[in-house]
């Protein structure tokens, strides 16, 4: 099983032993283990926020009693894992709160006028260059080229172990460089005059890690820290309220009505498969296509 958190697998475990914990290994069935699986799907079982498990969540549970019966196996206490038959259920994605390209906008003039340097450097980059939560705060100094304005993907920061860890990008394909926006380019200059002063105000208690987002002391930021204070920004002005994961939706929603194609989109946003950007915004690309069908029929005239 590939590795969990210590507070989602907590979470498997209480749900598998509170179904099955009764039980003698031997006694488990493909028909119990499966009805287990499709009760996660049912809403309510996410407590956290009151729908289904995810089909990702479903498989973590799976994967967790797949465990237990290959090591029975291994023991020779049972001879079949009934795992193997048992299937997921599919749970169709909630759709996610995104700004319109107006309300963006109002967002951005906000932000410049009144944000504080560090969160409107932050939200600059999630809006201009699509990028992951921990992709942004995995970012150091040098995977800026100031003069070329290309900045690179190299690192995650994520929370691991009880602390913010640098970890991989999420895969391959997540390595990746942007040409920014020369307007936000100047931004993070002015960002980079003012986190140098602020090492200089901290003295011998700054902890040099190069991160472009740290706390006062210069470690690294952590990961709940800019959403929690985008919903207080987005309550103080009236916005709607959004994550900042559907900052990379607008961003890729923006190049695909820009007219870039699946594939380049997919290298842009670090997918490893074209197919992955395809299914994510697939209503985006069918409205860019209907777009273009739409094209043919202004450009003839039928008498």
């Amino acid at each position: 099983m590939k590795e969990l958190s210590l507070n989602r697998l907590k979470g498997c475990r209480e749900r598998v032993y509170k179904e099955f914990g009764h039980l003698y290994i031997h006694e488990i069935c493909t028909r119990q283990i499966q009805k287990f699986i499709n009760n996660l799907a049912k809403t309510g079982t996410n407590k956290r926020t009151g729908g289904a498990l995810s089909t990702k969540s479903q498989a973590h549970h799976l994967n967790l009693i797949s465990d237990v019966f290959n090591y029975a196996i291994k023991c020779g206490i049972v001879t079949d894992n009934p795992c193997r038959n048992v299937n997921t259920v599919k749970i169709p994605p909630k759709e996610r709160e995104v700004f319109t390209l107006e309300e963006a906008q109002e967002f951005l003039n906000v932000l410049i006028e009144e944000a504080p340097p560090k969160y409107k450097i932050f939200f600059l980059l999630a809006i201009f260059g699509g990028f992951r939560r921990g992709e942004l705060l995995g970012f150091e100094l040098k995977d800026i080229d100031f003069e070329t304005g290309v900045i690179t993907v190299n690192r995650t920061s994520l929370y691991k172990n009880g602390k913010m860890e640098v970890d991989t990008p999420k895969s391959h394909k997540s390595y990746r460089s942007i040409k920014l926006n020369k307007a936000v380019i100047q931004e993070l200059k002015r960002y980079k005059d003012f986190q140098d002063k602020e090492k200089i105000k901290v003295g011998d208690l700054w902890k040099e890690t190069d991160r472009l987002f740290t706390t006062w002391d210069g470690s690294p930021m952590s990961g709940n820290t800019p959403l929690n204070w985008l919903n207080k920004f987005c309550e103080a002005h009236n916005f709607r309220k959004v994550c900042i994961h559907s900052q990379r939706h607008l961003f890729a929603s923006v190049i695909i009505s820009d007219g870039t194609d699946p594939r380049t989109a997919a290298d842009i946003l670090g997918h490893s498969q074209t197919s992955t950007t395809l299914n994510i915004y697939a209503h985006s690309f069918e409205e860019e296509k209907a777009k273009r069908v739409e094209a043919v029929g202004s450009a003839f005239i039928l008498k």
